[in-house]
């Protein structure tokens, strides 16, 4: 296995590197494209493409939609007539909205909360 973009050079000469995410705590700031070290070989060879704010709540709020919804079909539409079906499939996806509004506002609050505990000079 690879440990380094040297390592991953010698295994792929002639074609592209594979695209690999690493999970791991940033630091007070990451900006784009930054050279990271990884923890084994202590040197700077991993490039961190962090994901915008935006697209972390947008993916956190798809995830909470489709939960809710999975939910409540199979509370609204597992118990219903044929000739009711569409009805209740149409209230599952209209109640699956509200958990998703309750965690954008909370991913919001998170995201708000750590921008103002990195930024003290904005703390009134």
């Amino acid at each position: 296995m690879p440990t380094s973009i040297a390592d991953m050079k010698r295994e792929f000469p002639d074609g592209p590197m594979p695209s690999v995410s690493i999970v791991t705590k940033r630091g007070d700031s990451v900006k784009t494209n930054t050279l990271a070290t990884t923890p084994q070989s202590g040197t700077g060879d991993v490039i961190v493409h962090p994901m915008p704010i935006w697209k972390r709540i947008a993916i956190r709020a798809a995830k909470s939609y489709l939960q809710s919804l999975v939910g409540f079909i199979g509370i609204y539409v597992a118990g219903t007539q044929l000739d009711q079906f569409s009805i209740s499939l149409l209230d599952a996806v209209q109640l699956a909205v509200v958990p998703t509004v309750i965690g954008v506002i909370t991913n919001l609050y998170i995201f708000f909360k750590k921008w103002d505990e990195s930024l003290p000079e904005l703390m009134a």
